[in-house]
């Protein structure tokens, strides 16, 4: 499933730099369209100011000539205004060619030749005047000679613009075609990797949904084997204790009965009967109790730990008497968590001490609270700095046990001492124990040293 995640992953990362690419190169061919557009409308602007000039000169010529024939003022009076409209149109020219210089430097040439023929009009107007006559003139001569001059200027400026308009009009018509095509393949592209996508994410979507279904079965088919394994774990203690309760039943009134008749070592064999029959018993109870931390507890609530260690006690009353053992209890607070499983665990770790003794010690336990030092988990490579512990902690002075990594955290749930026979612990116990703090979201440490004793440190987060 990861793999075709990375798969999908990477075909999606693939069309997105290609789609970035050609985006990218459709960009640059708009642009470059655009360019050229522009250039082509500039050259089409200075071809028709051009032409225009090109039609006021003409009417310079023609104006002359009315003048000369008819001595009309509206003639002369016209050329002024054809004089203005040059101006305008050179200032215009100038404007919209300002990047270019050679053009320029021809408009400035040839704004000098049109008021050279100017000049020579209004020469030949005040000759006309004078004379009263039409003859022509030397001036007439001289400015038709500049006028032909004026035109060839403008139609060579004509025609070098119409090269530029004509280049420039070809390369956008390229450009634009480049771009459609470009716009084209992109959308092409894009729909050809959108659906590719599309359908592997499809057949992503229906395997998880399979995959789903699948663990959604296994799952129902594990609280399925759960409720019948609790059920077999109940209906099998439950017979299992009728039958060893009428064995010590029997046993203690049989030695009752045959008080005088039954030697010392009979006496004794029936004895350590009995004792395995309330062993087997204290075992079957602790695998219900095992079994019945599968099920959490509804809510958590705030559990006073000086009552659930009350009640822990009272439940070990006959073994704490029978051990003579002795017990420090400091106060302990409260703290947050199922209270049921709060009294278990510490009847079980009361417990596991009590069969941590020989039957020739003297038995202590010391309960008691402490400040949480967050160097005590990172010892054993546990980093939870993001939240506090109540820490509490069962210490007794009975034989230990064989360590082989000092400070583990509590994983492996045997029978942690075999070397004396008279030693009365549980794994079972100690998995009972892990399975409350995991229960808790919490940890449990245990420091020991042989001969020495042990302590159980246990580690519930503090809810803030």
């Amino acid at each position: 499933m990861k793999k075709r995640l990375s798969t999908l992953i990477i075909a999606f990362t693939i069309s997105f730099l290609l789609m970035v690419g050609l985006s990218f190169f459709s960009v640059k061919r708009v642009d470059a369209l655009i360019d050229f557009s522009n250039k082509a409308d500039h050259s089409n602007f200075i071809l028709r100011d051009l032409y225009t000039l090109h039609g006021f000169i003409k009417d310079l010529d023609r104006t002359e000539r009315g003048y000369m024939i008819t001595r009309d003022t509206i003639y002369s009076n016209g050329l002024y205004k054809i004089e203005d409209s040059i101006r305008y149109n050179f200032s215009q020219l100038k404007k919209e060619g300002k990047d270019d210089t050679a053009l320029i430097k021809d408009l400035s040439y040839l704004a000098e030749q049109i008021k050279v023929r100017c000049d020579y009009i209004h020469k030949n107007f005040a000759l006309v005047d004078s004379t009263q006559s039409a003859t022509l003139s030397e001036l007439y001569f001289d400015g038709r000679t500049v006028m032909r001059n004026c035109n060839r200027i403008i139609i060579d400026l004509e025609n070098d613009e119409k090269k530029t308009f004509n280049k420039v009009y070809s390369s956008e018509h390229f450009y634009m075609q480049v771009a459609g095509d470009t716009l084209k393949y992109l959308l092409f592209i894009f729909f050809f990797i959108t659906t590719a996508l599309f359908l592997l994410m499809l057949v992503e979507v229906q395997r998880r949904i399979k995959f789903q279904f699948a663990l959604q079965r296994r799952l129902q088919d594990l609280r399925q084997s759960q409720m019948e394994l609790e059920q077999i774990a109940l209906s099998a203690s439950h017979d299992l204790r009728e039958p060893l309760r009428k064995i010590r039943v029997f046993i203690n009134r049989l030695l009752w009965l045959k008080k005088d008749q039954i030697d010392e070592e009979s006496k004794s064999t029936f004895e350590r009967v009995n004792k395995s029959a309330l062993k087997m018993q204290e075992l079957i109870e602790d695998l219900v109790n095992l079994t019945s931390l599968s099920k959490e507890e509804r809510t958590k609530e705030w559990v006073d730990t000086d009552k659930a260690l009350k009640s822990a006690l009272l439940d070990l009353d006959e073994k704490i008497r029978e051990r003579k053992m002795h017990l420090q209890v400091e106060e302990l607070g409260r703290l947050y968590g199922y209270k049921h499983q709060v009294c278990i665990i510490f009847r079980c770790l009361i417990d596991y001490s009590l069969g941590n003794f020989t039957a020739d010690q003297e038995a202590e336990i010391k309960i008691y609270a402490t400040e949480y030092n967050p160097e005590d988990l990172k010892q054993v490579g546990i980093f939870d700095e993001k939240r506090k512990f109540k820490v509490l902690v069962f210490k007794d002075n009975g034989m230990g046990f064989e360590q082989y990594e000092g400070g583990k955290l509590f994983q492996v749930l045997k029978h942690l001492n075999e070397r004396s026979s008279s030693y009365d612990g549980k794994g079972v116990t100690m998995a009972i124990c892990q399975r409350i703090m995991s229960n808790h979201e919490g940890y449990i440490l245990v420091e020991n040293s042989i001969d020495k004793g042990m302590s159980f440190k246990l580690y519930f987060p503090i809810n803030e």
